[in-house]
């Protein structure tokens, strides 16, 4: 309580005037849950941490809301490192906008627990327009004709960002679609849209919306690096059986161990084949598969083992992931040649 802070500086010998309590320990966060009325509880903390900052109550943006703005140190001192006027005031400000974004959320929770089935289905209706909005407007600002004025590469690289965000997060099929059309169609003319739309697709395909299985993965990672392969696999495995839309990516590192760790070709086809069925549009996990059924093939053809029957057909899969992952990306051409003609230095395509 700010009176008990003020009664122990007064024992110290402190002017009790100066003393600055965190207001965040005053808030009665129990109250909150026993609040008959979300609505009511998400207003009085708005109005709440809006009041404590001497500012209005105005919401943030939903994308604000959404995704914190984070303002690094860089951002509010000079190239030298020193404070410059007005230093104090931006991170005031930056940490209203993080602390308001983090209360929000918490207050959201609490939201979304409360209300009923049919609150719950509109409040999802809103949210899935909001999400499709965002996704057009991306499109449209990336899809400008070419007659008229292009738009900045700063609003061309936020509306990537954006297509991303929404695909990590909801896993959003035409977010998908669109940054795979930005790659072909910006190949030949504004190469750098492509290799950016590329650095989005293989970050968003590689990461989950839940930070409790990103940390799982890392686990499982770190497993790996210790040389505990078979406990890194089950790990994985585990990952995959609880992921619900499933995800690719604990399927793909549970193969890189099968093959890799443990030496076994076979249960890694089929952990390959698990992955790609989760993610078919993704030419990252098409070009790694293709290339490891390659030379499996040519290994195994050219020791003349058990396995050598069904190199060629292991061959011809191959061949065809990798065409389909360069036709998807073409920046993976060139990448494809080599693993299809390693001894050839003339253009594939």
């Amino acid at each position: 309580h700010p009176n008990r802070a003020r009664e122990r500086a007064k024992g110290r010998g402190l002017d009790a005037a100066t003393v600055r309590t965190p207001l965040v320990r005053c808030f009665p966060s129990r109250a909150f849950i026993r609040m008959p009325s979300p609505v009511v509880a998400y207003v009085i903390a708005l109005s709440w941490h809006s009041s404590a900052f001497g500012m209005g109550s105005a919401p943030l943006h939903h994308a604000q809301r959404t995704r914190p703005l984070l303002r690094s140190r860089a951002a509010v001192r000079g190239c030298d490192g020193s404070e410059e006027p007005g230093d104090s005031l931006a991170r005031e400000w930056s940490r209203y906008q993080n602390n308001t974004a983090m209360l929000e959320s918490a207050v959201s929770a609490i939201v979304e627990s409360e209300l009923d089935p049919k609150r719950r289905a509109l409040w999802e209706q809103l949210r899935r327009a909001s999400e499709i909005e965002a996704v057009k407007v991306a499109r449209e600002t990336l899809e400008e004709d070419e007659d008229e004025q292009k738009p900045h590469w700063k609003t061309r690289s936020r509306a990537l960002g954006e297509l991303q965000y929404w695909l990590i997060a909801t896993g959003n099929a035409d977010a998908e679609s669109a940054l795979l059309d930005m790659v072909q169609k910006f190949y030949d003319s504004d190469r750098w849209v492509a290799v950016e739309a590329d650095g989005h697709l293989r970050k968003a395909w590689t990461v989950h919306h839940d930070a409790g299985i990103n940390l799982r993965m890392e686990s499982a990672r770190t497993l790996l690096r210790q040389g505990k392969a078979r406990e890194s696999a089950d790990l994985f495995s585990q990952i995959a059986s609880s992921c619900e839309p499933a995800w690719a990516e604990p399927h793909r590192w549970r193969a890189k161990v099968l093959n890799m760790a443990m030496h076994k070709p076979d249960d890694a086809m089929a952990a390959y084949d698990a992955a790609l069925a989760s993610s078919p549009r993704n030419y990252a996990l098409m070009f790694e598969y293709g290339s490891f059924l390659c030379k499996d093939a040519a290994v195994e053809a050219a020791l003349g083992g058990c396995r050598a029957a069904g190199s060629a057909e292991r061959a011809a899969r191959g061949a065809e992931l990798l065409g389909r992952a360069a036709e998807l990306n073409p920046l993976l051409r060139e990448k494809v040649q080599q693993v299809l003609h390693p001894d050839e230095d003339d253009d594939f395509f």
